[in-house]
């Protein structure tokens, strides 16, 4: 199992050889979080004053910015992370080495997902992976980051985590593993009934678990949910899915 120094995925926090960084305050909290966010790449000062301050900083923003980064400095320091926020003009660079961030791992994971063409057949390891990535969530990203700008980042990753989760799921249902699926997608349904992928995912998996009858009133529901509440049929998708349960086919 990996130790990872700085973890996103939840609830924001960063442990070093010596124990917990301590962020003594909601401003140094979100300035760390974005440094973060932005590993090994420069963060302008501009940006993190956007950040602390969305609408009319201080006119000494700048400098309450600074005081802040020297206090992050001493507590990654305490935490016997040296030297790892280095100023680069005009701004700040966090530097995070390889394996140390939780969203680093995630993120190649769903870049692999995506760069595999969609008919290349999935593997046991792969669906392990897809996996292993996912359990890397202990809640929403930067959870405990009280920041405009770390809560639309953090819906950035949501996606990416919906990405990832579409993918795994139809790897699941492309080895036969039906049932794994089925399990998965009862939380996830009921977490976004609306959502129409899902939903032509849960009617796969039972199709061939081999409850056809069940898939079918899936899609009347969805069907209805979609035209009372939105005013839309189902997309594509869902539809091509329905025609072929009606015709029985891509049972295993």
């Amino acid at each position: 199992m990996e130790s990872w120094v700085f973890r996103v995925l939840g609830p924001f926090d960063v442990v070093g050889p010596k124990g917990w960084v301590q962020m003594r305050s909601a401003r140094q909290r979100t300035i760390l979080a974005m440094l973060v966010l932005n590993a090994n790449r420069l963060v302008v000062a501009e940006r993190l004053i956007d950040g602390v301050w969305p609408e009319s900083p201080p006119a000494t923003a700048r400098e309450q910015i600074y005081t802040c980064i020297s206090r992050l400095r001493r507590a990654l320091a305490a935490a016997g992370l040296d030297d790892r926020i280095r100023t680069r003009y005009p701004g700040y660079l966090l530097k995070v080495r390889n394996g140390e961030l939780d969203l680093n791992a995630f993120e190649r994971q769903v870049e692999a997902c995506i760069e595999t063409a969609e008919n290349v057949v999935p593997t046991g390891e792969g669906v392990a992976g897809m996996r292993s990535a996912l359990l890397l969530f202990r809640g929403d990203p930067f959870a405990n980051v009280d920041s405009e700008v770390m809560r639309w980042a953090a819906q950035r990753i949501v996606e990416r985590k919906m990405l990832l989760t579409e993918r795994y799921i139809a790897a699941e249902l492309q080895l036969n593993m039906h049932q794994e699926a089925l399990a998965e997608l009862a939380e996830l349904v009921s977490e976004h009934p609306l959502h129409e992928r899902l939903r032509a995912l849960q009617m796969t998996a039972l199709h061939q678990a081999g409850r056809r009858a069940e898939a079918l009133t899936v899609y009347q529901k969805i069907r209805r949910e979609l035209v009372s509440q939105l005013g839309i049929e189902p997309g594509e998708e869902l539809r091509a899915v329905h025609v072929r349960i009606l015709s029985d086919e891509g049972r295993s």
